[in-house]
């Protein structure tokens, strides 16, 4: 197997790791759910086991200097993601508040 340069100076914009293991977790926290009989639960474990190791790998690659600076555009993309993320959760939340009272 050959070395490639350019993969071991690979830079990674901040919170890669973290959200690359959160997302992992989940459906593996899931399955640990299913197997204790409390799939609500199971979401809850895999985003706190995904936080902890990507938690660790982000911060191994920010002492190895392979965590690069966001540029503005990034920032302000992040930023957009970030209200409709805050608007569309406060949708389905509202949602399934009166789905529920409307249903009871």
């Amino acid at each position: 197997m050959e070395n490639d340069p350019k993969a071991s100076s690979k830079k990674y914009s901040p919170g890669y790791f973290m959200s690359i293991w959160i997302t992992l977790g989940i459906p593996f926290g899931l399955l640990i759910g299913i197997a204790l009989d409390n799939p609500g639960l199971g979401p809850a474990i895999g985003v706190a086991l995904g936080a902890g190791i990507g938690a660790t790998m982000e911060a191994k690659a920010r002492a190895e200097g392979k965590i690069r600076i966001l540029t503005n555009a990034e920032r302000q993309r992040m930023k957009k993601k970030m209200w409709i993320s805050l608007f569309v959760g406060l949708f389905v939340a509202i949602a399934v508040a009166l789905t529920f009272t409307l249903t009871t």
